[in-house]
């Protein structure tokens, strides 16, 4: 085993104790006992649920992919027909089970067809919809996640909720992302400001290069863990926010880093545009795409767990010059989701192409 892996295998081991296996994709059917339980869920409602819960009904495709990293695909009642798509397109290749779940994009649109399917359990991340599964007679979950910690507690509400098996995966995940973040920390515990360089990143889901975030918002997070400089935190605050050319050349980043799932597109267009050509990332040649996976890596999602590795080897390369990165995905996915991937998926992955056919 590579040496750094090997040795976040054993802080993770140090970390937490779990007397199961290792989950895979399709995890078994959990329960704690008794004819019935309780989870308590993000807006502090207490919920009672089956001993075991055997069909659950997630309602957003990027929750979707808490299930998968807990083993649980095969409980999925449904997927959204986006995971027929490229936007899944990894999502396929690392979790195949999600293959047999059936697509259904009505259950996604019309909340009353979820009674169709006779779940034991809704998870929804939309507080207006709990009312309305609890007057179907639904018991229903509610978790948000738009940072590290509350992927992280999302996670782990949902394992509790689905059974023993499914709540020992969510430790080990929040275990193995701490010791990536202690890992890290500790390589980089003697950076001054003066070796940090300014990070910018370029939001591409709006399909242009304007579109970006500001303080606060996980891109910030990992940014920071990497040993970087949020170039627009002093002047922007949240997401989904547009900037002119006038502020990006202000800004002036040392890195710019393209993330979601337009990035080809929109790498292109940097690259011709005549006034952000004056960039000094642009002239260094020092842009660089964002992996994709499961869910961008760049977003709160599973891969959050490894972006921040990713981002601090290519922040600071003497420093993580033992590390592949290669390896630590190839790890990652086996850990969680099972799966060798082949090193043409990592390849492709690692490039940020939004799916194996794609630019």
């Amino acid at each position: 085993m590579h040496t750094f892996s090997a040795k976040l295998l054993c802080l993770v081991m140090a970390l937490v104790m779990l007397g199961t296996a290792l989950t895979g994709c399709t995890g078994g059917k959990g329960g704690t006992g008794g004819s019935s339980r309780t989870v308590v869920d993000m807006t502090g409602n207490t919920i009672t649920l089956p001993e075991k819960v055997e069909k659950v009904h997630v309602d957003w495709a990027s929750g979707i992919t808490l299930a998968m990293t807990l083993g649980a695909t095969d409980k999925l009642v449904a997927a959204p027909t986006a995971f027929e798509g490229d936007t899944f397109a990894w999502a396929r290749e690392i979790c195949p089970a999600i293959n047999n779940v059936k697509k259904d994009q009505d259950a996604f649109t019309n909340l009353e067809s979820a009674l169709n399917y006779e779940p034991d359990l809704v998870i929804t991340s939309t507080k207006d919809n709990i009312e309305t599964y609890q007057n179907l007679g639904l018991p229903v979950v509610y978790v948000t996640f738009n940072s590290n910690e509350t992927f992280k507690e999302s996670l782990k509400i949902v394992g509790k909720a689905l059974g023993e098996k499914e709540y020992a995966a969510a430790e080990r995940y929040a275990a193995y992302f701490d010791a990536n973040v202690a890992m890290v920390s500790q390589r980089l515990s003697k950076l001054t400001d003066a070796d940090k360089q300014t990070v910018y990143y370029m939001d591409s889901r709006f399909g242009d290069c304007y579109h970006t975030v500001g303080k606060g918002e996980i891109q910030e997070e990992w940014i920071s863990c990497a040993g970087g400089i949020l170039a627009t935190a002093a002047i922007l605050e949240g997401r989904n926010l547009e900037i002119n050319s006038e502020k990006m050349l202000d800004v002036d980043p040392d890195i710019v880093i393209i993330g979601a799932q337009n990035q080809a597109d929109v790498y292109d267009q940097l690259m011709v545009d005549p006034v952000l050509a004056g960039m000094s990332a642009v002239k260094n040649g020092t842009v660089y795409r964002a992996p994709q996976g499961i869910f961008p890596w760049c977003r709160t999602g599973p891969e959050a767990a490894i972006q921040m590795v990713w981002a601090a080897k290519l922040l600071h390369p003497a420093e993580f010059a033992d590390v592949d990165i290669k390896a630590v995905a190839k790890d990652f996915y086996k850990t969680f989701y099972g799966n060798d991937v082949s090193d043409a998926v990592i390849d492709g992955i690692l490039a940020g192409k939004l799916c194996p056919t794609g630019k």
